[in-house]
């Protein structure tokens, strides 16, 4: 999970590696407690980040892996502990809304 005092760089990270509307929502998720938003960190550079309860309650996104990081199960690993981070906040289910990977995200899981 992210720190509250990394807000201001994650959001830049990924207003500029996904555009602006996944930095607000990326902002948003900095706001709940538990922190909404987890990052993933390679040789100290953000590489990867996924939200929950920022486009509403109780729904997982939005998701984002850096292009050179993707096909290495990040994703995968950041929908797990979101997933985890949810049910521990008292969730019975998750909406995963307007996803385009349907089949690793149903491999993820399993």
């Amino acid at each position: 999970m992210a720190d509250l005092l990394e807000k201001r760089s994650v959001a830049e990270w990924v207003d500029a590696s996904f555009g602006a509307r996944w930095a607000s929502e990326c902002e948003v998720a900095f706001g709940g407690h538990p922190i909404g938003c987890h990052i993933t960190v390679a040789h100290g550079a953000l590489v990867a980040f996924a939200c929950w309860d920022a486009t509403a309650r109780g729904f997982f996104g939005p998701e984002g892996v850096a292009e050179a990081w993707r096909g290495k199960g990040i994703g995968a690993a950041l929908l797990l502990q979101c997933l985890h981070a949810m049910r521990a906040a008292g969730y019975g289910y998750a909406v995963i809304g307007a996803e385009g990977r349907r089949r690793s995200t149903r491999r993820s899981c399993r």
